[in-house]
């Protein structure tokens, strides 16, 4: 996550350093600036001293590097010969790198031919004193206007305000995430957390969340809208509920609280929020467990029996290609008739749908080649090769045709039937992408060609997923591979 710019002048710690030449300068006793290496002793800068400031040239903008982008400014002005002369004028200056917009706000009178009295008129150390707290008023003001928003004391900030600014975070650096993190956030984080201080979050508080978030109602939903989601719960007994379910709801409960400590970092970050203190939000931990799930796949005989489930001849040819490609939902809803290659016996895979995956030719068995044959017969090149004629009532705020590509969620309802008439049990369309591999890894194929196919950049996944499915496999090569040195 990138550091916002102006993040170290929001944070409470946040504490303005002079610059010399050379190692940053910190100041010592008296009137004297310390090398902090070498705490020795350095030449004062040119604005510090009265005689200094009254030997630089009238009406002219003399600066002082204070930070990256900020700026101490001292002006005296032009006056006419044989008038008094006037003091000059504390100013500072915050700079925007991204746009180069500047904001400078006069601090006070330099103590020039009166003595300081640290309201009006200012010496050298009281004008970059106060510089600190103006220079973090003006970074504020940058922020609102980026944002949009008005920020708030951290002393009020709430969950709420937290996860509201991850979200325009997210929007504004257009992540793939936002609208499913936007569901989640709605649904489950602000209804429970929402109205509670980011200072008096505790890890008593969230230990309590989660547990809740395992132990309620399944949400069901039945209609989405843009970022609207209409959903119905269905009370469960969680202790009736099997290992696996248990496993999972947990896993549900450690993505959420995933998704608030993001929100909470980048409050941090931004200085809107306090590190935690003892027994803070950052002390609660996630459930063990919940990510050793049992990846399910077919043999043969289930794989027959599916197809065979299938009622609605489009949504079998949508399984078929699933069996033979690894493909996931999108990228099959998304092929067309050029990502066939008949001489090749290939398939291409683009980057499409949520998950992004890798652009890849898959090679087809000569089974997969004659059943894509069939599949783009009498089409066009640009021609959708699955398609969806179905009549079956969708509900949707728009009308949709009975000719029209598969869209998002379109096959759960197809596969749960298929797999009750199937006899398959807790099976999703997913699995037959790990059904592809498991059978890859079960004849041998080497995990790197295994990890090509399925479009992951390297083989960690596929080792840790599909690694235990071929141990004869991996003790035949090593046995073959070590040479015999006793005879």
């Amino acid at each position: 996550m990138r550091r916002p710019y102006f993040a170290s002048l929001f944070c409470p710690s946040f504490a303005l350093k002079p610059f010399g030449h050379g190692p940053m300068l910190a100041h010592g006793s008296g009137k004297t600036w310390v090398n902090q290496k070498t705490e020795e002793p350095v030449a004062k800068t040119i604005l510090e001293t009265q005689k200094n400031r009254l030997s630089l040239a009238t009406g002219k903008i003399h600066t002082e590097k204070l930070l990256s982008g900020s700026h101490l400014l001292y002006r005296r002005p032009d006056v006419e010969k044989g008038k008094d002369k006037l003091p000059g004028a504390w100013t500072v200056r915050l700079t925007n790198p991204e746009t180069g917009k500047q904001k400078k706000k006069t601090i006070g009178t330099a103590d020039d031919f009166m003595s300081a009295d640290g309201l009006l008129i200012l010496n050298y150390e009281q004008a970059r004193a106060k510089a600190e707290l103006q220079l973090k008023e003006l970074a504020k003001e940058f922020e609102e206007e980026i944002t949009g928003r008005s920020l708030i004391s951290s002393k009020d900030y709430t969950v709420k305000d937290a996860v509201e600014d991850y979200l325009d975070y997210l929007k504004r650096n257009g992540s793939k995430s936002y609208k499913n993190r936007f569901l989640k956030i709605n649904a489950h984080i602000i209804p429970h957390l929402g109205n509670i201080r980011v200072a008096r979050l505790s890890k008593d508080k969230i230990d309590t969340w989660k547990q809740t978030i395992v132990e309620k109602p399944r949400r069901v939903q039945y209609r989405t809208t843009g970022n609207k989601v209409l959903v119905r719960e269905v009370n469960i007994d969680f202790e009736s509920l099997s290992d696996d379910e248990k496993r999972k709801r947990r896993g549900t409960a450690n993505d959420l609280m995933e998704i608030l400590r993001a929100a909470l970092k980048l409050a941090i970050d931004t200085g809107k929020s306090e590190p935690p203190g003892r027994g803070g939000w950052n002390k609660a931990e996630l459930f063990k467990g919940t990510r050793v799930a049992k990846i399910m796949f077919l043999t043969v005989e289930e794989q027959k029996r599916l197809i065979e489930g299938c009622t609605i001849p489009e949504f079998k040819y949508l399984v078929i290609a699933a069996l033979m490609t690894g493909g996931r939902y999108s990228e099959l809803a998304n092929l067309t008739v050029k990502d066939f290659n008949k001489a090749n016996g290939t398939i291409h895979f683009g980057p499409f749908g949520k998950v992004m995956g890798k652009q890849r030719h898959v090679y087809l068995s000569e089974e997969g080649i004659q059943f894509f044959e069939e599949m783009v017969r009498d089409k066009g090149s640009n021609d959708l090769i699955f398609i969806r004629r179905l009549s079956r009532f969708q509900p949707s705020s728009t009308k949709r045709s009975l000719s029209e590509k598969w869209l998002e969620g379109d096959h759960i309802y197809y596969m749960k039937l298929a797999c009750k008439i199937a006899e398959i049990k807790n099976f999703t369309f997913h699995g037959l992408r790990h059904t592809y591999a498991s059978i890859l890894v079960n004849k041998g194929v080497p995990l790197a060609y295994v990890a090509n196919h399925l479009g992951h950049s390297n083989i960690t996944l596929v080792q840790t997923t599909y690694g235990h499915l071929a141990p004869s496999e991996m003790a035949n090569t090593i046995r073959k591979s070590l040479p015999r040195i006793l005879s």
